[in-house]
């Protein structure tokens, strides 16, 4: 069977059928993974054609998720960042509405 991100997507995304968050999480995985289909699926060649040995692909693999990782942290910190503007425009319009 042909590697297919979004076969990966729908598998994690299972798992989260039941947070708030899923459809964001989906979003962003779709998004990151989606840009990352021509390189997953060089390495799965490589590795077949002996190009890769099963460590060396390891390792890629490794190095991959280290960026997915970096990148959905990038999401985090620039969600956490659009909620504290939220609550802060929130507290402004309290403010002056109690003045």
């Amino acid at each position: 069977m042909p590697f297919s991100i979004d076969t990966v997507i729908d598998q994690i995304t299972a798992q989260f059928r039941q947070s708030p968050l899923q459809s964001t999480i989906e979003n962003a995985l779709k998004t990151s993974l989606a840009q990352k289909q021509e390189e997953f699926e060089a390495l799965e060649t490589a590795l077949h054609n002996g190009d890769l040995t099963q460590e060396e692909f390891q390792i890629e693999i490794e190095r991959e998720k280290a960026l997915l990782t970096a990148e959905m942290e990038t999401l985090q910190i620039m969600a956490k960042a659009e909620v504290q503007k939220v609550v802060n425009q929130v507290f402004q319009a309290i403010t002056s509405q109690l003045k």
